[in-house]
């Protein structure tokens, strides 16, 4: 589970870090 929700959170980080570029 927590890996579950760590994965989720590493793509929201590449997400934003895609927007912002």
């Amino acid at each position: 589970m927590i890996y579950y929700l760590f994965f989720i959170y590493s793509l929201s980080e590449l997400r934003i870090q895609v927007e912002f570029k």
